[in-house]
């Protein structure tokens, strides 16, 4: 009987103990040093309740402009008005091919597809589940400067800090874009049904060789890779610039060519990429006031009031830099 008497006291006193290490203020010139390991997880709610971020309307302004003069934007240089030697323009070498044949009638690049806003290439990035998962440990100090006001002071320090996006795209493309393609596909068959590049098949093999240079020169320039207006950076990708075919340095922040091709998703993972940090987090301090009643410890009032002011020092790095 003795000893179960001995530890109901020592339970007794422990409760009391870590009851006591709850009180808002302290003693005068007390100290309480308090150390705490959290793990947190949160996700992003938007106006509305949606998840995650609001969609954001995004365009690919100007993106066919490589059809105007490089020198002069504001005057649209048909395919059709090129030279391919300093006398002859395409769609003269073309009339003259078509007069004399028979079966095979060449587009003659007259045909234009774009205008000075050029393709419209726009639509909607999505953004269904933004979190922030993190694991710290706090460390608090408090200090009982008198009976009824005690400073506070937390540092937190992070062993992890990661925000991570669910990004995607719903994207709609402009009308023309197909049409240029099936154009310029099928007037490169034809050119590929006369023989060229190489010898010309017959009957057309009979033609003179000036036209037939004229013709190869015309190929040259437009359907071959390093062609002065080439256009095989469209034709030989996927026709859907979201997926494989952005094509332009001025979007691609991966290469200053303008016949490397990048995707949507490429460009989310550059410019909104999953981000991390680490180390000291935002320190903050405060007062903490006993404003009405007797202090807990002393249990001379059946209830007591408290408040407080506090300070946030931004001391924490930022999660990463924003490209």
């Amino acid at each position: 009987m003795k000893t179960v008497k001995s530890a109901a006291t020592v339970c007794v006193f422990l409760a009391a103990q870590l009851c006591g290490q709850a009180y808002f203020t302290l003693p005068k010139n007390v100290w309480r040093i308090s150390v705490v390991k959290e793990a947190a997880s949160a996700n992003w709610n938007s106006a509305g309740g949606k998840k995650g971020l609001p969609d954001e309307y995004f365009t690919l302004d100007g993106y066919g402009l490589k059809y105007y003069e490089q020198l002069n934007l504001g005057s649209l240089i048909s395919l059709n008005e090129h030279l391919v030697n300093p006398d002859d323009r395409v769609d003269d070498i073309i009339q003259t091919f078509n007069d004399i044949s028979e079966d095979i009638q060449l587009y003659d690049f007259n045909r234009s597809f774009f205008n000075r806003d050029s393709l419209n290439v726009g639509g909607f990035i999505t953004n269904t589940k933004r979190s922030l998962q993190s694991q710290l440990t706090k460390i608090r100090f408090e200090y009982g400067i008198t009976e009824r006001v005690t400073l506070t002071l937390g540092i937190p320090n992070y062993a992890s800090a990661t925000q991570e996006n669910q990004w995607g795209w719903e994207g709609t493309i402009d009308d023309s874009l197909n049409a240029f393609i099936k154009y310029h596909t099928e007037n490169m068959q034809k050119f590929n049904d006369l023989g060229i590049p190489g010898e010309f098949s017959p009957p057309y093999d009979t033609i003179s060789a000036d036209l037939k240079s004229q013709l190869n020169n015309i190929y040259d320039f437009f359907y071959t890779a390093d062609g002065t207006r080439s256009v095989l950076w469209l034709l030989e990708n996927d026709i859907d610039p979201f997926k494989s075919s952005i094509t332009g340095a001025q979007f691609n922040p991966f290469s200053s060519s303008d016949n490397d091709t990048t995707n949507i998703d490429s460009l989310m993972i550059f410019y909104h990429p999953n981000r991390s940090t680490s180390g000291l987090g935002d320190i903050r301090w405060g007062l903490n006031f006993h404003l009405l009643g007797s202090p807990v410890w002393a249990g001379e009032s059946l209830f007591s009031i408290y408040g407080g002011i506090g300070m946030t020092i931004p001391t924490a790095k930022l999660i990463s830099k924003f490209n």
